[in-house]
């Protein structure tokens, strides 16, 4: 729970850099800007939280292992160090309405990561 809001207290804090118009400008035509990396972290943080909410209500998959590629990432505790093609569906991530938008989607997620941390450190299924 520590590293992942110390991981939003960083990103949050790495947005500053940038202006609104800096975080929209794309790289290339099929390359997401800045804003749509940030709008893509949210989205999916709060979608893996939401997997830990259902794995700690349930036995369900207690005893499967995960992917090969998963169980490297956890290994090494992220992603590697390399541009990575996303799938065909991350063409639909939407530009952010603000800056401040962010900001606030930040806040807000770094709040939801003790709640969720301490809901599955207190459950007793490992789903």
């Amino acid at each position: 729970m520590e590293a992942l809001n110390g991981t939003i207290i960083q990103w949050r804090k790495e947005l500053e850099n940038y202006t609104f118009e800096q975080q929209c400008t794309k790289p290339s035509p099929t390359a997401w800007s800045l804003g749509q990396l940030y709008r893509h972290l949210i989205e999916d943080t709060y979608f893996y939280l939401e997997q830990a909410t259902i794995a700690a209500s349930t036995e369900e998959h207690r005893f499967e292992e995960a992917s090969p590629a998963a169980k490297v990432l956890f290994l090494v505790n992220g992603f590697p160090d390399e541009q990575m093609e996303g799938a065909p569906n991350n063409a639909f991530i939407q530009q952010p309405d603000s800056k401040q938008q962010l900001m606030t989607d930040l806040l807000n997620l770094k709040d939801a990561v003790p709640n969720v941390g301490l809901m599955v450190l207190g459950s007793p299924h490992q789903g």
